[in-house]
């Protein structure tokens, strides 16, 4: 498990653009040239010689003229790579601190939380990780692996399709491993500078492996992602969850959320408040219903 989630980690930042001069073309007719970079869904943004990054709605845009610099033949086949990820970059944010649960789990903890997003003009990447183990006494009292990814392929401005799987682990609620893995389609009410708000639906399966079982499911998930900078680019709430609901089982609904505020001191640190709440509707026998989790971080952007 530590390789592979290793493996992941190196891949979401093994990804590089060339330099490129593209145009925009306008629907009234105008036309830029510069270079496309990185924009929120909805935008193109180009980076214009002497003047900076210029940031239009796509509704404006009649077409988009890619220019890729001529290169030895070698590295045509890497260059044609790159093109098909253009306009795609990864961010990712680390968060780590002190936690306090309570539920299955009455401990004070250190905690990481990993997330990465990569968009792209087509499909975005989306990958998180939440992880706390300790032990006091010679005793486990937490030990806990959550692994989320994402695949969304956009029709449009506002509707996608998505693919997901997860990978979840608490020995405490004597779950040795959960794997979902599921498709479905979304539809972002509101997406733009100043936050967004996605949501969507779809049919998955679930492998759940504990100490007296294994166990096969299908199920509805559920999930919604939602942040909003209350002051740009310094202040920052979020919230995501997931519901997922098993058909053919008696472990009912499960249901996973984050809420938080973000306070960003510079470009690449910032400092977090968060609450992590899991719940289950029929846990294993003997075990809580709820845990919740806050969590007090420092965390890094880059």
């Amino acid at each position: 498990m530590a390789r592979d989630l290793a493996i992941l980690l190196l891949w979401t930042i093994a990804f590089a653009d060339v330099a490129r001069a593209d145009v925009v073309h306008f629907v009234n007719g105008d036309r830029l040239t510069g270079r496309l970079v990185e924009a929120e869904t909805g935008y193109i943004a180009l980076d214009v010689a002497n003047i900076g990054v210029v940031t239009v709605p796509v509704e404006v845009v009649e077409q988009i003229d890619e220019e890729i610099p001529a290169k030895d033949d070698a590295a045509t086949s890497a260059d044609a790579e790159t093109a098909a990820t253009r306009g795609a970059a990864w961010e990712a944010t680390a968060d780590a601190g002190a936690t306090v649960s309570r539920g299955n789990t009455d401990a004070v903890d250190v905690a990481l939380v990993f997330a990465a997003k990569r968009s792209g003009q087509r499909f975005d990447h989306i990958f998180d990780v939440n992880t706390a183990k300790s032990s006091a006494r010679g005793d486990v009292t937490r030990d806990h692996l959550d692994i989320e990814y994402d695949l969304r392929r956009k029709y449009g401005d506002r509707w996608y399709a998505v693919g997901s799987f997860e990978i979840f682990r608490d020995a405490i609620k004597d779950i040795d491993q959960r794997y979902t893995a599921g498709i479905g389609g979304g539809y972002a009410i509101f997406a733009g500078e100043r936050g967004a708000l996605t949501t969507d639906i779809g049919i998955s399966q679930v492998l759940e492996e504990s100490i007296s079982a294994r166990e096969s499911s299908p199920a509805l998930r559920w999930g919604v992602d939602f942040n909003r900078w209350i002051v740009p680019e310094q202040l920052e709430v979020f919230h995501t969850h997931q519901l997922l609901g098993v058909l053919d089982s008696d472990r009912g609904l499960f249901w996973d959320s984050g809420t938080g505020v973000r306070l960003y001191l510079s470009e690449h640190w910032n400092m977090s408040v968060r609450l992590d709440v899991q719940h289950e509707t029929q846990p294993t026998p003997g075990r809580r219903k709820t845990d919740a989790t806050s969590m007090i971080a420092i965390g890094a952007k880059f």
